[in-house]
């Protein structure tokens, strides 16, 4: 028996997004993750880094099943994507900033 069947539920890709203050940016990100053609099993961290203006439910409506971490305070880049590697389960992984805009077939060829 393979890895593979042994364990059908790990993903192929984590994604982690670390945001702070710009959700318009962060939304058009999830929603470009949302629109990927044949996408491999995938699963997706938000981790937020202590934005004013922050609305989990309208993360989760943009990527469904998405997984929000909120920072009371901004811990810097290293520090919350790190909290989000440390959850990752993917064979691969994959750092975004909430402005980064994959295309349709990003994740399915970079399997």
């Amino acid at each position: 028996m393979n890895y593979r069947e042994s364990a059908p539920s790990r993903p192929d890709v984590s994604v982690v997004i670390v945001h702070y203050q710009t959700p318009d940016l962060l939304l058009r990100c999830l929603r470009a993750l949302a629109a990927s053609e044949q996408p491999p099993p995938l699963e997706t961290f938000v981790v937020d880094n202590g934005s004013a203006h922050f609305d989990a439910e309208d993360v989760r409506a943009a990527l469904g099943g998405v997984q929000v971490f909120r920072n009371e305070e901004n811990l810097g880049f290293s520090r919350a994507s790190n909290q989000g590697l440390r959850l990752a389960r993917g064979r691969y992984l994959l750092l975004l900033n909430p402005d980064a805009f994959v295309a349709p077939e990003t994740l399915r060829l970079m399997v």
